[in-house]
């Protein structure tokens, strides 16, 4: 997806076509004086036009959205009457494996709830085009073995800020085809190893092409130390020039903890994410 998002990223700046062909089958393609037009993937159609990418051909901007797939999932969870939210996840949840289910009772309870669809849903949306929920999604996903009842209000909330951000979606053309990346790192975050999370986003043309949020392995000694890690692993994805910046011009601060809904806007906004 990632390779993806960058040829969307030219093509909106540079104002150029974009054809779609199977390798496999070059036999078939051959020289057409018909307009030729791309299917898009499942979960990516918008009602009404099924069969369109949004694009702005006069401001040479490109849209990239999951809206009905969205709405699908909040439909197979029971969740499209919910209230929505601002945020992923919110400070009152404490997640950690004290909250998973001890007694045979207690897990045959948790059984029924589809909390692995659940999370794998989610994770779908997060990978193609919501970097804004990789940090709530990576926080989940940490209890897929043994669920318990605050595990599932916190996936339950994810989708509520789904419900209310469905039409979000990455804008490409808005800045210059210039890859930039941004690292963060949290300190002892997770409650139970006292890990820490780091994270980065990488933009190109003004959106969002390459994010990762993710629990370190070990247990840092400092606040440098995880920093460092972080920065390790972005360069890792692409080297970069390497600069320090103020927090709040750092969009990859929301992939490392939970943040205000005034944060995570100016975080969606600074990769590429506007409501369409």
């Amino acid at each position: 997806m990632s390779s993806i998002r960058v040829v969307l990223g030219l093509v909106a700046s540079l104002d150029l076509e974009l054809e779609q062909l199977d390798v496999k089958t070059t036999f078939l393609h051959g020289d057409l004086d018909e307009e030729i037009y791309m299917e898009q993937p499942k979960g990516f159609e918008k009602t009404g036009k099924e069969h369109m990418i949004m694009r702005d051909r006069k401001s040479k901007r490109l849209w990239l959205s999951q809206e009905r797939y969205v709405n699908r999932i909040l439909e197979r969870f029971n969740m499209k009457s919910a209230k929505s939210v601002n945020t992923p996840l919110a400070n009152h949840f404490k997640l950690s494996k004290q909250s998973c289910p001890t007694s045979e009772e207690e897990k045959e309870a948790m059984a029924g709830v589809p909390y692995s669809s659940a999370v794998g849903s989610l994770m779908y949306a997060m990978v193609c085009t919501r970097p804004d929920i990789a940090h709530a999604v990576g926080i989940v996903s940490r209890y897929l073995s043994n669920v318990g009842k605050d595990h599932w209000e916190a996936v339950k909330w994810i989708l509520r800020y789904l419900k209310g951000s469905r039409n979000k979606s990455l804008s490409f053309g808005k800045g210059n085809p210039v890859l930039e990346g941004y690292t963060d790192a949290d300190i002892a975050g997770d409650l139970d190893s006292r890990k820490s999370t780091s994270g980065f986003v990488f933009t190109f043309a003004g959106g969002a092409v390459s994010w990762q949020s993710k629990l370190r392995k070990s247990v840092a000694l400092s606040t440098t130390e995880v920093e460092y890690i972080a920065m390790t692993e972005a360069v890792e994805e692409q080297q970069f020039k390497l600069e320090k910046i103020h927090t709040d011009e750092n969009p990859a601060n929301m992939m490392t903890k939970v943040v205000t809904g005034g944060k995570l806007q100016l975080c969606a906004e600074l990769i590429g994410m506007e409501y369409m």
